[in-house]
């Protein structure tokens, strides 16, 4: 949205919990490589400078691996198809994502932590279970 000119605001409050690799097996995940390679490259933030490097060495770490395992294969197809959907994606928008025009508000680590305990608390009496931040 603030990339297209409206104003936005961020809350940091938890809204919900992510558990990992539930729905998916432990092994390497197709999908998550994807997206993951997709939003690297769509995202243009003060590290943009190591993109190229970075999505690099993914590509020939795959390759390599991919001579040993199959799963590895699968992996370097997710990248590269991540490649691919970054490059419709960005057409399709007209430009890339940039993180300087975000919106944000400063906060101290000591209120940060405050508020993640207060809402953390008032979720695992409501749910009856023990909650940790991480």
């Amino acid at each position: 949205m603030w990339n297209r000119g409206y104003r936005t605001a961020y809350i940091p409050i938890k809204s919900g919990y992510h558990y990992a690799n539930l729905t998916t097996k432990p092994v390497i995940n197709y999908y998550g490589l994807r997206a993951n390679t997709a939003l690297i490259m769509l995202l243009d933030t003060r590290f943009s400078w190591v993109k190229p490097f970075y999505l690099f060495r993914r590509d020939l770490g795959y390759k390599v691996l991919c001579l040993f395992r199959d799963e590895y294969c699968k992996a370097h197809r997710g990248f590269l198809d991540g490649k691919w959907l970054a490059n419709v994606v960005r057409e399709r928008l007209g430009f890339r994502l940039d993180l300087y025009k975000a919106p944000h508000v400063r906060m101290k680590i000591t209120d940060l932590i405050l508020l993640n305990y207060l809402i953390l608390d008032r979720i695992s009496k409501a749910l009856n279970k023990p909650l940790f931040i991480t």
